[in-house]
Protein backbone atom coordinates (compact mmCIF):
# COMPACT_ATOMS: atom_id res chain seq x y z
CA UNK A 1 0.00 0.00 0.00
CA UNK A 2 1.13 3.43 -0.95
CA UNK A 3 0.09 5.40 2.05
CA UNK A 4 1.00 8.88 0.37
CA UNK A 5 -1.95 8.75 -1.79
CA UNK A 6 -4.51 8.63 0.64
CA UNK A 7 -3.61 11.89 1.68
CA UNK A 8 -6.01 14.17 -0.33
CA UNK A 9 -8.85 11.47 0.79
CA UNK A 10 -8.01 11.86 4.06
CA UNK A 11 -6.96 15.06 5.09
CA UNK A 12 -7.48 17.38 1.95
CA UNK A 13 -7.08 18.37 -1.67
CA UNK A 14 -4.20 19.90 -2.98
CA UNK A 15 -1.50 18.47 -0.80
CA UNK A 16 1.94 17.96 -2.52
CA UNK A 17 2.94 14.23 -1.45
CA UNK A 18 5.47 11.85 -3.41
CA UNK A 19 5.52 8.17 -4.21
CA UNK A 20 8.58 8.63 -6.22
CA UNK A 21 8.26 8.43 -9.74
CA UNK A 22 5.55 5.55 -10.52
CA UNK A 23 3.35 7.25 -12.93
CA UNK A 24 0.29 5.09 -12.23
CA UNK A 25 0.40 6.06 -8.49
CA UNK A 26 1.28 9.65 -9.10
CA UNK A 27 -1.97 9.57 -11.56
CA UNK A 28 -3.90 8.23 -8.95
CA UNK A 29 -2.89 10.98 -6.60
CA UNK A 30 -3.78 13.24 -9.14
CA UNK A 31 -7.27 11.29 -9.20
CA UNK A 32 -8.11 12.59 -5.96
CA UNK A 33 -7.07 15.95 -5.63
CA UNK A 34 -3.37 15.36 -4.69
CA UNK A 35 -0.41 17.02 -5.43
CA UNK A 36 2.02 14.50 -6.80
CA UNK A 37 6.09 15.53 -6.78
CA UNK A 38 8.81 13.06 -8.16
CA UNK A 39 11.42 12.52 -5.94
CA UNK A 40 14.40 9.99 -5.34
CA UNK A 41 14.43 7.35 -2.95
CA UNK A 42 16.34 9.30 -0.25
CA UNK A 43 14.60 12.49 -0.41
CA UNK A 44 11.60 14.26 0.63
CA UNK A 45 8.39 16.21 -0.53
CA UNK A 46 7.27 18.76 2.13
CA UNK A 47 3.73 20.78 1.92
CA UNK A 48 4.18 23.53 4.08
CA UNK A 49 0.89 25.14 3.85
CA UNK A 50 -0.39 21.97 5.14
CA UNK A 51 2.05 20.25 7.53
CA UNK A 52 2.70 17.36 5.69
CA UNK A 53 6.00 15.61 4.79
CA UNK A 54 6.35 12.39 2.55
CA UNK A 55 9.17 10.30 1.32
CA UNK A 56 9.15 7.35 -1.18
CA UNK A 57 11.47 5.31 0.86
CA UNK A 58 10.30 1.53 1.35
CA UNK A 59 8.88 2.41 -2.03
CA UNK A 60 11.60 2.78 -4.43
CA UNK A 61 14.17 1.43 -1.90
CA UNK A 62 16.54 -1.20 -3.49
CA UNK A 63 18.48 -1.40 0.11
CA UNK A 64 17.68 -0.61 4.16
CA UNK A 65 20.20 2.23 3.82
CA UNK A 66 17.75 4.28 0.99
CA UNK A 67 14.63 3.70 2.96
CA UNK A 68 16.40 5.25 6.23
CA UNK A 69 18.15 7.73 4.95
CA UNK A 70 14.45 9.44 3.29
CA UNK A 71 13.02 8.70 6.69
CA UNK A 72 15.41 10.46 8.87
CA UNK A 73 15.66 13.22 6.89
CA UNK A 74 11.62 13.08 6.90
CA UNK A 75 12.12 12.82 10.63
CA UNK A 76 14.52 15.44 11.05
CA UNK A 77 12.08 17.91 8.95
CA UNK A 78 9.25 17.17 11.29
CA UNK A 79 11.04 17.97 14.20
CA UNK A 80 12.05 20.91 12.54
CA UNK A 81 8.33 22.12 11.94
CA UNK A 82 7.25 21.23 15.86
CA UNK A 83 9.87 23.54 16.96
Amino acid sequence: MYFPVLVPRLLDEGIAVTVGNDPAVSGAISAMGGLHRSCGVEDIVVDLEHRVVTTPAYMLATRISEAATGIFKLVDRIAEMMD
